[in-house]
């Protein structure tokens, strides 16, 4: 008894869905190591558009038409800031760190 989505029931959806967000936010966690925070923003952004696919896709929403251009905007957004910010980034070791800290 009960609403079902992709043939499972709706509370193992939730925990499937749990798993899913903490699995992505660990990846995150992973990313942060390799990239700029600023780059990751920007890519981690997209999220909404992917929520959006997957909405229409698993559970057959449809998307109104005056949603397109917000989601344009922020795929547009999140490329120009990933290229532009991975063009300024600046890397520092500890020791430079440290006296930019201390410097006042």
């Amino acid at each position: 008894p009960g609403e079902k989505v992709l043939g499972l029931n709706r509370n193992l959806g939730w925990l499937l869905g749990a798993i899913i967000y903490f699995s992505a936010n660990g990846l995150y966690a992973v990313a942060l190591s390799f990239a700029p925070v600023s780059v990751l923003a920007a890519v981690f952004s997209l999220t909404i558009i992917a929520n959006a696919v997957c909405a229409v896709l698993i559970l057959g929403d449809k998307i109104p038409k005056f949603a397109y251009p917000g989601y344009a905007l922020v795929l547009t957004g999140s490329i120009i800031f990933s290229v532009v910010v991975n063009a300024q980034v600046c890397h520092f070791d500890g020791d430079e760190l440290v006296e930019i800290m201390t410097s006042a």
